[in-house]
């Protein structure tokens, strides 16, 4: 009876998987078919406030939660959740299920899954159907297949209804990619092919502007290592896609790319044809490294096989390394320029740019150092007058950052010191005929925090002083306060005491605030079983040039308890010993 009960728990795991499932036949024969894992959570919280209480004087959450697991190939989660506001329950519901089975390096999908040619062909779309890969580890061939539904069709409904969904068509799609070479050198074929079928409704989500679409691309996608230390790499799609298969064929008398497409696409007059490329050249070494890209992407470029694709942009990167003194000094550094409107039709184009300069030193084992600096600019020029309206639009971010970390400490004792200052600022131009608009804002920060440790008791204390800016034109907010923790570990660590302090000051034109915090928590853990207390308290002092001063309490107390478990109810048979 046990072995049928095997064999039908075995089908009913490959027919209704979890989302992200895979798994090597191979192991089956050593997984336990049937595990159970899963926790008791109990929280309880006392609350108590002058003037306006934000919660209930007492509240409690129950929570409970149970995983069934086949074969390590199929989880079935339930969970409960009881809050004295209200209840839910949870269980598996199979909406979208599928299985991806690996036997060597044959791996097969099936169902609800997932496949990836590449980023401007197929990639991060879910479809219901299946899939085959064969990636072998020493290969000079392998590849990818897959069909399957992209989207289900979706009628035309009623757009005030809380359930509206989108409408869509059914699309279907097949496509395929075959890898020649080795690792050091080897070359990607790809091909995809996508299409919404015409259903009843088509005339009313036409007429709604949503017409069937019908895509197919083709790519190239090449790797080369030379030695250890350069790499290549080019990444090239051609998309042809018909926005309208509504629309009548059309014919081309000279030669074009729509005339070679076969049985695969059929031109039409709302058909479209672009390009993408991405290349990459790399050189690293133990002194250096150096690299190059450039991205291209044609206008309205799309493959129905991807979520979404940034479209209409070129740009170029360069970025670079060098280690010194004996890898005590890392230095590092990018450079890049992107630019938008590449077919010139739109009325303005913008230029990106960005640099950052990265520095890590460490002159002592105890000592680092590190900085950055980054800038960023973006600007917007018009291709042709336009009377009242903005006409040049630019913009400026500078970020800078340090940092520094400093311990000692010889015996029992250890001391450790570490400081930050980050800066950020921003400026806005907006030029039009009759003024200019410009924004400034800024943003600092600084803190510096020391913190000490006594090994033998398992006790530790770090305080940490703080201080921001933020200025936005001519309004300026400061802030600046400090927090004091200190924990001391008994029973062999089973019990954590912690005793936290905070405070905070901060001020503005409008007003100010000053904030007292008082925290205390006792963990306790044993085995599958932990016990939490924890208790705090909040004064706090504002005031505004409207409102006045005003002073407000809290006090918050908070009692947990879990328990966590999982075991194997059905264990696996030990394999005979070879006699």
């Amino acid at each position: 009876m046990r072995s049928y009960l095997k064999y039908l728990l075995f089908a009913v795991a490959l027919a209704y998987g979890t989302g992200a499932l895979g798994q090597d036949l191979e192991s089956l024969k050593t997984a336990n078919p049937i595990t159970l894992s899963g926790g008791l959570g109990l929280t309880g919280t006392l609350y108590s406030a002058s003037g306006n209480s934000r919660k209930d004087p007492w509240s409690y959450v129950l929570n409970a939660n149970l995983n069934v697991n086949l074969w390590g190939v199929l989880d079935l989660p339930f969970s409960a959740c009881i809050m004295s506001e209200n209840k839910t329950f949870n269980q598996p519901t199979f909406t979208r299920y599928g299985v991806s089975p690996r036997y060597k390096v044959v791996t097969a999908h099936i169902g609800w899954r997932s496949m990836s040619f590449s980023s401007y062909t197929l990639s991060g779309i879910t479809f219901l159907g299946g899939g085959i890969e064969v990636a072998p580890d020493d290969f000079w061939v392998g590849g990818k297949a897959v069909y399957g539904r992209f989207n289900k069709s979706v009628p035309m409904g009623d757009t005030l209804s809380l359930s509206y969904e989108q409408p869509q068509y059914d699309r279907w799609g097949y496509g395929g990619m075959v890898t020649l070479g080795t690792k050091e050198h080897n070359v990607d074929l790809i091909l995809f092919k996508a299409r919404d079928e015409k259903s009843a409704y088509d005339s009313v989500m036409t007429a709604m502007g949503i017409a069937p679409q019908e895509n197919a691309v083709i790519g190239l996608n090449t790797r080369h290592a030379f030695g250890e230390h350069l790499t290549f790499e080019v990444e090239y799609a051609f998309s042809a896609l018909t926005s309208d298969i509504n629309q009548p064929y059309e014919k081309f008398d000279t030669y074009t790319y729509a005339n070679n497409f076969g049985f695969l696409f059929k031109p039409r007059t709302s058909s479209s044809y672009h390009h993408a490329l991405r290349g990459a050249l790399g050189f690293q070494s133990e002194l250096f490294s150096l690299g190059l890209g450039y991205n291209r992407v044609d206008p309205g470029y799309q493959s129905l096989g991807t979520l979404y694709l940034t479209n209409d942009f070129e740009d170029v990167q360069a970025n670079g390394g060098v280690n010194l003194f004996k890898n005590k000094l890392g230095i590092s550094g990018a450079i890049g320029v992107q630019r938008d409107n590449l077919s010139r039709l739109q009325a303005a184009t913008s230029t990106r740019s960005i640099g950052s300069l990265n520095v890590n030193y460490t002159p002592l084992q105890a000592l680092s150092l590190s900085g950055s600096y980054s800038n960023f600019s973006s600007s917007s020029q018009p291709n042709q007058l336009v009377v009242d309206d903005s006409l040049k639009y630019a913009q400026v971010t500078d970020n800078l950052s340090l940092t520094a970390a400093y311990s000692f400490g010889e015996g029992d004792y250890k001391h450790a010191l570490n400081g930050a200052y980050s800066q950020q600022a921003a400026s806005t131009i907006n030029s039009t005929f009759t003024q200019v608009d410009r924004s400034v804002t800024g943003m600092s920060n600084v803190s510096l925090g020391y913190r000490l440790t006594y090994a033998p008791v398992d006790w530790g204390s770090a305080v940490n002083l703080s201080y921001s800016s933020l200025v936005v034109d001519s309004s300026k907010n400061t802030s600046y306060g400090c927090n004091f923790s200190s924990t001391k570990s008994f029973f062999k660590k089973q019990l954590k005491a912690t005793l936290g302090y905070s405070y905070l000051r901060s001020s503005s034109a409008q007003g100010g605030r000053q904030s007292n915090i008082i925290r205390l928590s006792l963990n306790y853990g044993y085995k599958k079983h932990s016990l939490s207390l924890s208790g705090s308290g909040s004064f706090t002092k504002s005031h505004s040039s409207s409102k006045g001063a005003t002073r407000t309490q809290e006090w918050m107390a908070n009692l947990s308890y879990a328990y966590a478990f999982s075991a194997a109810i059905w264990k696996a048979k030990k394999p005979k010993a070879a006699e």
